[in-house]
């Protein structure tokens, strides 16, 4: 049920962009019934969103206790009205997202990080939401793709958005994009998390698997 402050945020945000564009997102489609569907994460996680000491080269952006997304809930949500799961470290040997990195360990990455990484998805879609957030240091963003069981791909035009702070409404003229969490860290700073829709050019054709990678 829409009606927390989060919620009405990403609502106008949503509604803003159906007004401004003529655009209207797949998972908001009143007169068409839903199968949602959430990927299951887990064979692919190798970091953490939250961060128990700092500079240990582990968890989040390894700024310590005071300064990651442990405030961020888990398991099954709903943000929205879309369903996600967000896995909790301490019920998945530590990790809990899927971390990738532009720099190897040797450019000064952090170890365990990958440069690619390819997801099963096994079945028709009309569209896959993510929730992901860029961290620090810029340089290329990674390449996204829904690679379909017939031999195709489509390039997923991902937007890249940060995590800490902003403004709150700036998605809301941003095609495919609306904010999905907002909270803060222990130390109070505001967070903000981003969900984006890619809406499949092609749903009637099946997608194997989604691939996020750097080009190399």
């Amino acid at each position: 049920k829409i009606g927390t402050y989060d919620d009405l945020i990403a609502s106008s945000s949503i509604r803003t962009t159906e007004l401004l564009q003529g655009y209207r997102y797949p998972s908001w489609r009143k007169e068409t019934k839903k199968n949602y569907r959430t990927l299951d994460l887990r064979p692919f996680i190798n970091w953490s969103h939250i961060d128990d000491k700092l500079l240990d080269n582990r968890g989040w952006v390894d700024k310590g206790t005071n300064y990651d997304l442990s405030r961020l809930p888990t398991r099954k949500v709903s943000f929205c009205e879309v369903p996600f799961e967000i896995l909790s470290p301490k019920e998945n040997g530590g990790s809990s997202v899927v971390m990738l990195q532009n720099h190897s360990v040797a450019d000064g990455g952090w170890g365990g990080a990958r440069r690619k990484v390819s997801i099963p998805v096994g079945q028709s879609v009309a569209s896959i939401t993510f929730i992901r957030a860029t961290m620090e240091g810029g340089g290329p963003a990674p390449i996204y793709e829904a690679n379909y069981a017939d031999g195709g791909y489509a390039h997923i035009p991902m937007i890249y958005t940060g995590w800490n702070g902003g403004g709150k409404l700036r998605a809301a003229t941003r095609q495919n994009l609306w904010p999905a969490w907002m909270g803060d860290a222990p130390c109070g700073d505001p967070l903000i998390l981003y969900a984006f829709e890619w809406v499949n050019p092609h749903p009637g054709r099946p997608v194997k698997e989604m691939s996020i990678r750097f080009a190399e």
